[in-house]
């Protein structure tokens, strides 16, 4: 179960099912999978020949990401082990063993709060290993599953928590926004056409976008963040932050909650110091993006932590006009608000970006940090 609690609480576990192999059909040499494969290759080549083949089926487990979330399950009876490293090369172990096989392995998260709340909702046993195996395979978890592809699990563990905080974003904005009046289809069109017009804007280079929203009261908060890259027209984007961001504005614009856009830019691909920093920023007001004047948006900086001193000089920028709610995708803004200054929203900042997947990022200006 995917709570909003869950975006700020990040312990993790595991969850370890039993191995699945697939022989071949009678008659011939079976290599497990292998053999599994063959027959899908040959189902297409051989006119007139029905098989009845059945591939191998993908195993969902979940990871204990840390120590401190290891010993919390621990508490709750998920472990035998009682060293976390220990844990994590018996684990790693039956990765490797799994995707030698052939098994497809989905990864997430386990966090203790949340598996907890998960039991107590369905009233399951902790300490079962078919509970863990329900929650790990628990379809409220928004997108696409983590694929084991065999990597080394000190290298992927941070990127296991990166998607699965990704995947937890999308999950609660999603809540919000079918909990939010009217069909949801409206705001998350709009938030996509924002989004599009957002990217076309800032141009080539490198891009990080840090949305914070809130509720008017301060009691909960939202935040999302992703990184994209324009080099001669192509996009290269990070997806599943990207869905975090759209779907988390899409949220924000149906529940009209107040926050900010930060937009940090650099022109030159991975050589921030060659030309520097631009940032832009955008107020979220009445279920619309307004720009903030340059003046707004170095108030809004100052009240981020510092990164360290900046790779390369930083231009702040007012932010552009962008479509409003009623344009279709595409359409030009010339009725678009004027630059507003600083927003009326919460004094809490934004909270910082993940770091990148396959690379640490650049120090810059604190936009997210």
């Amino acid at each position: 179960m995917v709570t909003r609690e869950g975006v700020v609480a990040m312990g993790c576990a595991s969850r370890q099912q039993g191995q699945q192999g697939q022989q071949g059909q009678p008659g011939r040499q079976s290599d497990g999978p292998q053999a599994c494969r063959q027959d899908w290759r040959e189902l297409g080549a051989l006119p007139g020949v029905v098989r009845s083949v059945q591939p191998v089926q993908p195993v969902a487990l979940a990871l204990a990401a840390d120590a401190a979330g290891f010993r919390q399950l621990r508490r709750l009876g998920l472990f035998a082990l009682d060293d976390f490293a220990r844990y994590l090369r018996r684990t790693e172990r039956q990765l490797r063993a799994m995707a030698a096989e052939g098994v497809q392995v989905h990864l997430r998260v386990l966090e203790a709060a949340d598996y907890a709340d998960f039991c107590r909702v369905r009233g399951l046993p902790l300490g079962e290993p078919a509970t863990r195996v329900a929650y790990a395979a628990d379809p409220e978890l928004a997108g696409e599953p983590f694929v084991y592809r065999g990597e080394e699990l000190a290298e992927l563990l941070p990127q296991l928590v990166d998607d699965h905080l990704a995947r937890v974003r999308i999950s609660v904005a999603r809540q919000l926004l079918l909990a939010a009046p009217g069909p949801p289809g409206g705001p998350a069109r709009y938030a996509a056409v924002l989004c599009e017009a957002l990217l076309a804007g800032v141009g080539e280079g490198c891009h990080e976008f840090a949305l914070r929203v809130a509720e008017p009261d301060g009691t909960e908060q939202l935040t999302a963040q992703a990184q994209a890259c324009v080099e001669r027209g192509r996009r290269f984007l990070a997806d599943r932050e990207a869905q975090a961001l759209r779907a988390t504005l899409a949220a924000a614009l149906a529940v009209r909650w107040p926050g900010e856009l930060l937009v940090r830019s650099a022109r030159r691909h991975g050589r921030p110091r060659a030309g520097g920093w631009t940032v832009r920023g955008w107020a979220v007001v009445g279920g619309r993006l307004v720009p903030l004047e340059a003046d707004a948006v170095r108030a809004e900086l100052a009240r981020l932590p510092s990164r360290g001193p900046a790779a390369g000089p930083v231009r702040v920028r007012a932010g552009f006009a962008l479509p409003e709610p009623s344009e279709p995708p595409g359409s030009p803004s010339p009725g678009s608000p004027e630059p507003l200054g600083r927003p009326r929203s919460p004094s809490a900042p934004p909270s910082p970006p993940s770091p990148e997947r396959s690379t640490g990022r650049s120090s810059g200006p604190g936009v997210g940090r």
